[in-house]
């Protein structure tokens, strides 16, 4: 049995569309942590991308975050490098949308900073599971 798996920039490629989504959610909780500190980097003058954006900015740009790993589902499916049942992970979009909802109305580390933790977790079972079903029909 053959076991070596030929990398290519093809394959690469695909892998990269494919985990776009998961990546985007990552980025998203460095940002939360950005935003959520927002006012104590300002007192101690570090520069961090709310910033520049402003802290209303940023809000918008978290949510749009969380669509945008969605929209990049749709996109790795249309190019045929997910299988078609991973469509069903979007039914977890209005969690996750909430949840960026909740975090961006009341930005508090200790509160609602998870949030976006959860996100994370909440898409990436909702792949795994639906490439694993994907995988054995």
């Amino acid at each position: 049995m053959n076991t070596q798996i030929q990398l290519s920039l093809a394959i690469l490629w695909q892998w990269l569309i494919v985990s776009l989504p998961l990546v985007i959610l990552i980025a998203n909780i460095m940002f939360a942590n950005n935003i959520a500190d927002h006012q104590e980097d300002e007192e101690n003058h570090r520069h961090t991308l709310v910033h520049y954006l402003g802290l209303s900015r940023s809000k918008v740009l978290y949510q749009g975050l969380v669509v945008l790993a969605l929209i990049e589902i749709i996109v790795a499916i249309i190019l045929k490098y997910a299988p078609l049942p991973m469509l069903v992970t979007l039914l977890l979009a209005p969690i996750l949308i909430q949840n960026a909802r909740t975090f961006t109305k009341r930005p508090i580390k200790e509160e609602t900073f998870v949030l976006s933790i959860k996100n994370l977790v909440v898409l990436m079972l909702g792949m795994t599971i639906t490439l694993v079903v994907a995988i054995m029909m």
